[in-house]
């Protein structure tokens, strides 16, 4: 309410569901939490740091060859590979289910 932006517009930000906040508001909000100049930058480039990490659309989508093959060599215990959403993206046999029943 003090920086001027809605509590459900402050909750998707805290839980980095928007991703591209303004200045005008990433300014509030530094006069809100009183930052000084280093603390106030500082909170500019996390914000331009997460919008640009998410441009590019499908990218945290895609895993890796060399990540695949060391999930197929790993034989440890179950591994998987999550995006971040939690979905799974690729997954060693281990932590399939097992067909046995």
């Amino acid at each position: 309410m003090l920086a001027g932006v809605s509590v459900d517009y402050y909750t998707r930000l805290e839980q980095g569901r928007e991703r591209r906040p303004s200045d005008q508001v990433l300014d509030a909000l530094a006069r809100v939490f009183h930052l000084d100049a280093e603390a106030s930058e500082h909170l500019h480039q996390l914000a331009r740091a997460r919008a640009r990490r998410y441009e590019v659309d499908g990218q945290d989508e895609q895993v890796k060859s060399h990540v695949l093959l060391l999930l197929d060599s790993w034989s440890h215990g179950p591994a998987a590979v999550l995006n971040r959403r939690t979905d799974v993206l690729a997954q060693n046999a281990l932590s399939l289910p097992s067909s046995k029943g």
